[in-house]
């Protein structure tokens, strides 16, 4: 199924793309970002990627199901942390993976200028306290009153928005937002903030430490994740990769990175007989 956007309000406020219901969103409106401390900075997103997250509560009523899940103990408590008691409960501004353009700068930003291009990390963090400086940038002790600090949850992962906005505030832009390479194409990093990371932190770490190693991604689950994941794991040198999916499309781009497609066992007896 398909959700279905509905655009609203024209009087010159800036717009957000807010998750309202399964199968529903709505353009609403909200007060334009400023800059509120010196090292903040206003970026106008242009390319957004839907995360593999994105995929559940956009197209199934899955809200109920998760909070008897947490209640049981059969869902990890920290998703209630990071999508409130009732998990998706909108209308909450959408969207954590995006490439953006610069258009405002605070007068502490010093690495970041007016007009470039740059990815936007989903979880907010500062860059100085010592879980950012051990690389949990997740679990900032600045900007974190809860679990999460993150664009795209909704409040209980603070107040910062969604990025499919016309203009998004982002804290400690010297720390947080990196500029994209001149001709690196928008459209291929639009997931660099979130899933192309995951992929790469799960499979170009380990590779350097044992080159040549084997690979198996199971995908499925998370859709693009996996499939960056074969992709990395292919161009940092893995002796061999083997994708398990049971989709044909997945298994074919894999394979088309250079990946050894594997069928499941339940994809296997679905095939038609010849």
């Amino acid at each position: 199924s398909r959700a279905t956007i509905v655009v609203s309000g024209q009087n010159g406020r800036v717009r957000e793309l807010q998750f309202v219901r399964s199968g529903r969103l709505a353009w609403r409106e909200r007060d334009a970002p400023s800059v509120q401390d010196p090292g903040d900075a206003i970026v106008r997103p242009f390319v957004a990627g839907r995360c593999d997250g994105d995929t559940l509560p956009l197209h199934r009523p899955v809200s109920r199901a998760m909070q008897a899940g947490i209640a049981i103990g059969a869902i990890d408590p920290v998703v209630g942390c990071i999508c409130g008691a009732v998990p998706f409960k909108g209308p909450f501004a959408i969207g954590h993976e995006c490439v953006a353009q610069v258009v405002a700068v605070g007068a502490g930003v010093q690495r970041i200028r007016v007009g470039q291009t740059v990815v936007v990390p989903w979880a907010v963090s500062c860059g100085t306290c010592p879980q950012c400086r051990r690389g949990l940038t997740s679990k900032c002790a600045t900007t974190t009153t809860r679990t999460l600090a993150a664009y795209g949850f909704g409040p209980a992962s603070g107040p910062w928005g969604g990025m499919i906005a016309d203009a998004v505030r982002v804290p400690f832009a010297d720390h947080m937002l990196v500029p994209v390479p001149t001709g690196a194409p928008a459209l291929r990093i639009a997931a660099a903030g979130d899933n192309l990371a995951d992929a790469w932190r799960s499979v170009v770490p380990p590779l350097s430490e044992r080159p040549g190693g084997s690979v198996l991604v199971v995908g499925g689950g998370a859709q693009s994740i996996g499939l960056y994941a074969a992709g990395l794991a292919v161009a940092h040198g893995a002796g061999v990769v083997d994708y398990l999916d049971d989709d044909p499309e997945r298994r074919r781009i894999a394979e088309s990175f250079g990946a050894r497609p594997l069928a499941t066992p339940t994809s296997r007896r679905r095939r038609p007989r010849s």
